[in-house]
């Protein structure tokens, strides 16, 4: 009995270790579809199409209360098919953009006012500004912005700055507005970070834009920005009703020292003192001319809305000389690239100058805001052509909620309104659990 007991008991030993080796040997054939991603990505894939195909895929992916709201929930509405949707816009100017400002709180006042209703492609830019010093490193305030702001001389000699500066530029870009002393040496910071150096040359009379030869020179898109986005112009004093017009909002447009008014009449037609004499003479439509000095001055009409318009620049537009002072001195790209010049002075100095690669960038421009009489639009164009150019162009979200499981498709698009930009949207749609 005991006997055949054991041998019941080989037996299955026996069986179990076969089995254990045909288990090895010859593994069993397994199949794991992913269905459920293609699925997503087809869907996602279809959602991207049908809203560029409809018209309504700029500016509305740029706003989670249009896209997500006003569009996929009528598609795809999470409460019967349980799909939860995010996204995010990368290699345009953001929504919002982050400025870190070592400056006054006069210069943060002009930063927020010079971003008060900007608009690019059919869509809002604000701004969001904090100060920061630069004394103890990258603190939280530049830790979070997408450029670094430096308004004013400040002697970048020690160590230090150049350090956080560097550190910085990982992640962001730095923009310095600043005169510099007369006999002025660069140090180290200021020809490597900013690639500037001091020069003897006494310019006079206009500034010039230096005409990007490629797309590839790093001074294309701040003049791209500058000649391509909209200035916008406030009409905020209420103005005596006049012939056909009931509602009268009135402004100024100031360039190269001089104020020229103009009203917009019932929220639609545009009236301009285009002789610059004072009195609003004119009406204009899409490419208009102001009279400055015996020179004719050529400008786009963009936007009008009751309250603002939004106008370009010619091509050709120069500005009145406002890098160098008796007390200041002129400055020159440190390596000799005149190809990093912006903006000129008639002796080839500069008045702007861009320094780095496609990720890192830096920017110096003469400080304008040295005399209050002769601050304009222009200055105000110039310096957020900049900002809006140089600033990070790393993804941000637009719809962010939590998921579990999600799968992303990306969709490459082109808007050419006001600026030519090309971005790429990612839309992930995702389960909640």
């Amino acid at each position: 009995m005991k006997k055949g007991f054991v041998n019941f008991v080989e037996m299955i030993i026996v069986l179990l270790t076969l089995f254990l080796a045909f288990g090895i040997f010859f593994p069993g054939f397994s199949y794991k579809n992913r269905w459920t991603e293609a699925l997503m990505k087809l869907k996602a894939r279809d959602i991207m199409i049908t809203a560029d195909r409809t018209g309504i895929f700029h500016p509305c992916i740029f706003s989670s209360t249009c896209f997500k709201d006003n569009f996929l929930d009528f598609i795809i509405p999470t409460n019967r098919t349980n799909i939860i949707p995010w996204s995010e816009v990368e290699g345009t100017v953001k929504n919002q953009i982050s400025i870190s400002c070592n400056c006054s709180t006069q210069n943060i006042s002009y930063l927020y006012s010079a971003f008060n209703g900007l608009r690019i492609n059919d869509r809002t830019v604000s701004a969001k500004i904090c100060y920061t010093d630069l004394e103890v490193g990258v603190n939280p305030c530049m830790q979070s912005s997408d450029t670094l702001v430096i308004w004013g001389y400040k002697d970048f000699s020690a160590a230090k700055y150049k350090n956080v500066l560097q550190q910085y530029l990982q992640s962001g870009s730095v923009i310095q507005v600043a005169d510099f002393p007369s006999g002025f040496t660069a140090d180290s910071t200021q020809q490597q970070v900013f690639g500037i150096a001091g020069s003897s040359a006494s310019p006079l009379g206009y500034d010039s834009f230096v005409k990007p030869g490629t797309a590839n020179q790093v001074t294309y898109q701040p003049w791209k920005f500058f000649f391509h986005s909209p200035l916008q112009l406030t009409a905020g004093t209420t103005g005596l009703p006049t012939g056909d017009c009931a509602q009268n909002m009135t402004g100024n447009f100031t360039i190269r020292a001089k104020v020229y008014p103009f009203s917009v009449c019932n929220g639609v037609a545009v009236y301009f003192d285009t002789d610059g004499d004072g009195g609003i003479d004119r009406q204009v439509s899409g490419q208009f001319n102001l009279s400055s000095a015996g020179e004719i001055l050529n400008f786009t009409l963009r936007y009008v809305s009751p309250q603002s318009i939004g106008i370009k620049f010619g091509e050709q537009y120069r500005f009145l000389e406002f890098s160098k002072t008796p007390s200041t001195s002129a400055i020159v790209p440190s390596d000799g690239n005149s190809d990093r010049i912006l903006l000129k002075t008639d002796v080839n100095t500069g008045v702007v100058i861009v320094n780095g690669t496609r990720k890192a960038k830096t920017a110096w421009m003469a400080d304008f805001s040295r005399d209050l009489t002769k601050m304009g639009d222009d200055h105000r164009q110039l310096l957020t052509s900049l900002i809006l150019s140089l600033s990070n162009k790393d993804a941000f979200s637009v719809i962010s909620p939590n998921v579990k499981i999600g799968f992303v498709t990306s969709y490459i698009n082109v808007n050419a309104s006001d600026i030519y930009e090309v971005f790429r949207f990612n839309l992930g749609l995702g389960y909640p659990y």
